[in-house]
């Protein structure tokens, strides 16, 4: 009988605290270097494709998260063509902004999503995190309406 009491006990702790298995990435863990794998979503007005953005940009682009930096590499150069300084990452929900059912359901998996600000301002970019997928996020303003431009799926690479 005790057995069964400590039994239920346990699985309703687990119900309640909604355990499914993932857990919630700290900032400090996202800090590292991350390759391009491949795109997973593209925005229809896109004027690139999945194959054309995934030969360019496999095992060649690279991302650089550190703790107030953000920097892009398109190729296998040493000069950055994004580079932002001076940033913070904020935790948002996951489909926060996010309008495409595709993208959410895309997203649903995932546990943790951060946006990259710089005073207080978005810069269209998040980086999302389901156990050891990691998405990059790009947004793009186009006649005052904010979506998603296109998602990539990154590997982490130290």
């Amino acid at each position: 009988m005790k057995r069964l009491l400590i039994l239920v006990l346990l699985l309703l702790s687990i119900f309640i605290t909604g355990c499914n298995g993932k857990q919630k990435v700290e900032l400090e863990d996202i800090y590292g270097k991350y390759y391009y794998k491949e795109c997973v979503y593209l925005n229809e007005r896109n004027v690139f494709n999945k194959d054309a953005l995934n030969d360019a940009y496999r095992d060649v682009a690279r991302y650089s998260i550190k703790e107030s930096t953000f920097a892009f590499y398109q190729t296998e150069s040493q000069t950055p063509t994004i580079s932002l300084k001076h940033i913070n990452y904020k935790e948002v929900d996951v489909d926060e902004n996010i309008e495409s059912k595709e993208v959410k359901k895309l997203l649903k998996k995932c546990t943790t999503r951060f946006d990259i600000y710089r005073l207080e301002i978005s810069q269209g970019y998040s980086f999302a995190f389901d156990g050891d997928n990691v998405y990059f996020i790009e947004f793009r303003s186009t006649n005052n309406v904010h979506e998603v431009w296109h998602i990539f799926s990154l590997e982490k690479r130290d």
